[in-house]
């Protein structure tokens, strides 16, 4: 284990050193694969659910697409949906993918069996306490805690996207979570058509990561950097977004921003994906950036 992470450490280090040379280098290292729009949620600040078809990839596609991404240069690949645990045959696609890159991810509501597949890692999305997270997502709260209870052994890491419904019950809810999983990241909703309301003010913003720099100094195991959490207080970083792919479940590969291919018009300075400053901030070598890669991906 300990002589695959220094190849994989030596591999991105290399990768680093040819990309801050040349622009024909800079190619994605991340990739967003989104296998599947169908989802047994609803929640309220989703814009994928309702995507009209085709709502999931065919398996053979998928694995063709898999070894594409792997030739253009990608090295970690996040499973994502809709709900990827709908997927039938998701953990073929994640075995597949296991056997090709460094680290495999799958983003899941956390309502179904987590022995579906075994990823590297879980992402599970967890908006509030139950009030609150229910009042987004839907009644799931409960099987989602006993979904994380019964499958402790995994590497399961709790994604909270914070909108104007959930920012007063961060402390609360990081809190909580604490002796529950692996770590914590966060985002920010970004308000696409008609979801609007749901963003942050800039106030807001500001409180919600005063409050979370003071979790984490306090040692909650929240695993954002500081500097990616000082950054994206009012979004002061520069965004390298040729280290971000996308995947659809039509099989199209788009490289760079994730909004770019999804909207006509947006907007930098409203991003919430942590994601893209903690990419960056790791291009850019800050050693906390630098810290969480390791231990969300290597450790």
């Amino acid at each position: 284990m300990i002589s695959q992470n220094i190849k994989k450490i030596f591999y991105l280090a290399n990768y680093a050193f040819k990309a801050k040379i040349s622009a024909k280098y800079r190619t994605p290292l991340l990739c967003s694969f989104k296998i599947t729009y169908r989802c047994n949620l609803k929640c309220l600040h989703c814009p994928f659910w309702s995507n009209p078809r085709p709502a999931a990839m065919e398996p053979d596609k998928a694995e063709d697409l898999l070894q594409k991404l792997f030739l253009k240069g990608i090295r970690l690949v996040i499973f994502e949906g809709g709900e990827p645990l709908l997927y039938p045959a998701i953990g073929q696609m994640v075995e597949k993918a296991k056997k090709l890159f460094f680290s495999v991810g799958i983003t899941t509501n956390g309502t179904l069996d987590l022995g579906k597949a075994d990823p590297d890692i879980y992402f599970i999305s967890i908006d509030g306490l139950k009030d609150v997270h229910e009042s987004i997502r839907g009644k799931s709260f409960d099987l989602i805690m006993e979904n994380i209870r019964t499958y402790r052994h995994k590497k399961i890491i709790a994604n909270i996207t914070i909108s104007s419904l959930n920012h007063k019950q961060i402390k609360p809810l990081i809190e909580y979570l604490q002796d529950k999983v692996y770590g914590i990241t966060i985002q920010f909703f970004y308000p696409f058509p008609g979801i609007e309301e749901l963003q942050l003010t800039a106030e807001q913003r500001m409180s919600a990561m005063d409050t979370l720099i003071a979790l984490k100094r306090k040692g909650c195991s929240i695993l954002d950097s500081h500097t990616c959490l000082q950054k994206m207080k009012d979004n002061s970083w520069r965004c390298h977004d040729f280290l971000i792919a996308s995947v659809e479940p039509d099989g199209s590969i788009h490289f760079g921003c994730y909004l770019k291919h999804r909207l006509e018009v947006y907007y930098c300075r409203l991003c919430g994906y942590a994601v893209h400053c903690e990419a960056s901030s790791a291009y850019d070598l800050a050693p906390g950036a630098l810290k969480t890669a390791k231990r969300i991906f290597l450790d």
